[in-house]
């Protein structure tokens, strides 16, 4: 079992009759994504009607409170962004005391007042559990500054996954201090259209991750965007045009887009994909 913290939001349709939403409201809400949490060997611990709220400061709560009700179960946490399970946590640094309460009770707090999100988390909610508050409660007044939370309420859990490069890359030592020794494994690179590269050492820390690009995902071109060298790099390195320093001159030309095969080490680039439909 596994803490999964994605929300769906809600979809709108356009004028022609076209489902409109975010990508990721797209995927949590298609059957794809439903037919693989029936089949994957381990399963996510939140129920469906959470995923699919709209309402995300009512879906974290039940996402965090599922997650403590099978909290020696839970195997691995994840989210599609690293600023997601900060988020997450720091909820809970707020939230923990209600959170027991409410399985002191075995009720669900009057604040989430969805009734299908109510129904749902009432089947989870079967009995009070005095036991589980009490462990609960020891573990999270004994934390210093909330710094192991993660291995602390959830003892076999085995690492933490999701995009944690980028723009994600400051919320890393925040997720360290709540995640203490257990391994962040930094998920794929993507974008809105396509996934790009894979990870190709997940054991390795954040900062130190390699993608390898995946061919087959998309047809991929790259725009060099400026000169860049490796420390090591050979002097007789050539230069990029010098149409590409000049950005403020009239006559600037972007370069032309070279392919997978083409691209130097050291050199930045931008991505181009164009997806199997042509996009």
């Amino acid at each position: 079992m596994f803490l999964e913290l994605v929300f769906c939001g809600k979809l709108s349709t356009t004028k022609g009759g076209i489902p409109s939403g975010t990508a990721t409201t797209h995927l949590f809400r298609s059957k794809e994504f439903k037919q693989k949490q029936k089949v994957a060997g381990v399963r996510a611990c939140s129920p469906e009607e959470v995923v699919r709220h709209s309402d995300n400061g009512q879906a974290m709560y039940c996402h965090l409170l599922s997650a403590l009700l099978c909290r020696e179960e839970l195997q691995f946490i994840t989210a599609t962004f690293a600023y997601t399970i900060v988020e997450a946590f720091h909820m809970l640094e707020v939230e923990w005391r209600n959170l027991c309460d409410d399985i002191r009770r075995g009720e669900l707090t009057s604040r989430i007042t969805d009734p299908d999100l109510r129904a749902a988390m009432s089947k989870l909610m079967q009995r009070p559990n005095s036991e589980l508050v009490a462990v609960i409660y020891e573990k999270c007044r004994s934390l210093d500054c909330w710094a192991d939370v993660i291995p602390a309420l959830w003892p076999n859990c085995k690492y933490i996954y999701s995009i944690m490069t980028g723009s994600m890359e400051p919320y890393v030592s925040r997720l360290k201090h709540y995640s203490g020794s257990l391994p962040l494994v930094s998920a794929d690179y993507g974008s809105t259209e396509s996934w790009i590269p894979v990870n190709a050492n997940p054991t390795a820390e954040p900062r130190d991750a390699t993608f390898t690009v995946v061919p087959s995902l998309a047809y991929f071109e790259f725009i060099p965007v400026r000169s860049t060298r490796c420390k090591d790099s050979s002097d007789e390195d050539e230069l990029l045009a010098p149409a590409l320093q000049e950005v403020a001159s009239d006559c600037f030309e972007e370069p032309s887009p070279v392919s997978l095969t083409e691209v130097e080490v050291c050199r930045e680039y931008e991505v181009v994909l164009t997806t199997y439909g042509g996009q």
